[in-house]
């Protein structure tokens, strides 16, 4: 717009903040100059640097001021645009400093001077309202003294948001890639993540992407969760479950997300692992069944054969009774037994010995029988008939005696003895040496009148021992014997053997004489004859 000239004040018209430029105004007018004279890159073309703003025009050249405030003369690099020659904005056309006094200013100043006359007068242009031209590119322009403000918009800064803001060195593209834009930004999103800064996580499971399965958003992606049989990334892929032999006895067929068991007989269940228990049927008509794994087998009842024990087993063609005859039954057979012998296969003896068969006797059970073994005195199968001793011969529990009354030595009369199946006789308790006493009552007497009688205890290798083995548990001494005496007669002569007295009475040899009682041993030389008494088992 037009613009009128104001004369400056004596004391060079300071204002605040930034002063209008000064020039000495012919005309009284302001035009702004055109756009190609402003500052271009290539400052040898109009030689306006671009920081000088703005630049107007006058008939004898251009004023300018600078950007940024900080000084207002017209510097002196101004270069005329229209001529091109190059020549500077004349002299009498200067900027007004902030601290100068407009009487420095060329030609002088004193205020007096009316507008348009030459002479020096300096003015002070009106305020411009500089946002007409607008000179925010991309900005809001607000008009202020002297000069403009810009608010830019988003994306923009500079003096007149000229100059493109790069948002993306803020990294505001949170999951993305930023593309800087003239006045803004534009994110590339990385895939799974929207919004204008790639903020915003994209539920991908919205679109179904898992095509047998379950899906799970997660940040930036998915994940799926197959149904059985399925796999891959979105579980399109039919997984082949016959690759890890599933079908543990059968036959595998695999089939769109699962497959399918063609079980081997004696097997069920979905991978054929269970045992088909075929005893449920019971197979085993006259037998026992036990479950196998794929199959079974019978245990059949004695009698029975066959898989399913159906066929009837002569068990006497086996000759089962061992001792015994044999009848074939239906699912058995029975056994007969011989006489002694039992069990079901006639196979056990019998024993006879548990019913004490043998009266007085011992039973030795025997296969198929009993044999006893009788005490002394019995006699018979069962031992049931009591032994009687030999004619002349008197018995004593279970055995037999006999006074033999021809005299004889010692040993003669053991001989003698010998020859009637007998013993001289052993004396092994009071009872029986009783009886004894009673059966030589009467004895013939000795040589010298001496009234023993031998039996069969002896002295051998040194020690005293009975002809039939039987132990020392009983003796009679008569008192002092027995003593080995040797008489005169006999010095030579030990008494290796042992009588007893018939008879009670005084004895002794050669006038040597003790009384002794009935019974009473004496021990005295082998080869003196005496009666003596044998005895014998019945």
């Amino acid at each position: 717009m037009a613009a009128t000239a104001e004369k400056l004040p004596p004391d060079g018209g300071k204002t605040k903040g930034k002063t209008v430029d000064i020039t000495k105004l012919s005309s009284g007018r302001l035009h702004p100059v055109p756009d190609e004279c402003l500052g271009h890159e290539e400052e040898s073309v109009y030689g306006i640097p671009e920081d000088v703003r703005p630049v107007y025009k006058v008939e004898s050249g251009y004023a300018a001021r600078e950007e940024d405030g900080s000084g207002y003369g017209t510097p002196e690099d101004v270069r005329g645009c229209e001529d091109g020659s190059g020549y500077a904005t004349p002299e009498d056309v200067r900027g007004y400093e902030e601290d100068e006094s407009v009487h420095d200013k060329p030609g002088g100043a004193d205020g007096n001077k009316p507008p348009g006359e030459e002479g020096g007068f300096a003015y002070k242009a009106k305020d411009l309202n500089e946002c007409t031209k607008k000179p925010c590119l991309h900005g809001r322009c607000v008009n202020k003294d002297g000069g403009y403000k810009c608010t830019c918009n988003p994306g923009w800064t500079g003096q007149n948001c000229q100059q493109d803001l790069n948002e993306c060195d803020g990294n505001p593209c949170k999951h993305g890639h930023c593309v800087n834009k003239d006045g803004g930004y534009k994110c590339t999103c990385n895939p799974g993540w929207t919004g204008q800064n790639c903020q915003q996580d994209l539920n991908e499971c919205d679109g179904n992407p898992c095509e047998h399965g379950r899906c799970v958003n997660k940040d930036g992606g998915y994940k799926c969760t197959c149904n059985p049989g399925w796999t891959g990334q979105n579980c399109q892929q039919d997984l082949n479950e016959c690759d890890g032999n599933p079908c543990g006895h059968g036959r595998c067929v695999n089939k769109d997300g699962g497959y399918k068991c063609t079980c081997n007989p004696g097997w069920t269940g979905q991978n054929c692992q269970q045992d088909l228990n075929e005893c449920d049927g019971n197979p085993c008509t006259h037998g026992r069944c036990v479950n196998k794994d794929g199959g079974y087998k019978c245990n059949c009842n004695p009698g029975w054969t066959g898989q399913n024990c159906l066929q009837d087993l002569d068990e006497c063609d086996g000759n089962p009774c061992t001792h015994g005859r044999c009848v074939n039954k239906d699912g058995g057979y029975t056994c007969t037994c011989s006489p002694g012998w039992t069990g079901q296969n006639c196979q056990q003896d019998l024993n006879e010995c548990d019913g004490n068969p043998c009266g007085h006797g011992r039973c030795v059970n025997k296969d198929g029988g009993y044999k006893c073994t009788c005490n002394p005195g019995w006699t018979g199968q069962n031992c049931q008939q009591a032994k009687l001793c030999p004619t002349g011969w008197s018995g004593y529990e279970n055995h037999c005696y006999k006074l033999m009354r021809d005299r004889a030595e010692w040993e003669k009369a053991n001989l003698q003895c010998e020859r009637l199946g007998a013993n001289l006789a052993s004396i092994t308790s009071r009872d029986e040496a009783n009886f004894i006493n009673g059966i030589i009552t009467g004895a013939p007497v000795g040589k010298w009148g001496v009234h023993l009688v031998w039996f069969g205890l002896h002295r051998k290798d040194g020690f005293r021992t009975f002809t039939d083995g039987s132990q020392v548990t009983y003796t009679n001494w008569q008192k002092g014997q027995p003593n080995n005496n040797r008489h005169l007669f006999s010095l030579d002569k030990p008494q290796d053997c042992v009588g007893m007295y018939s008879k009670k009475g005084s004895a002794g040899h050669f006038f040597l004489f003790s009384c002794v009682e009935k019974g009473q041993w004496n021990d005295d030389q082998c080869y003196r004859p005496y009666p003596f008494i044998c005895k014998r088992p019945k």
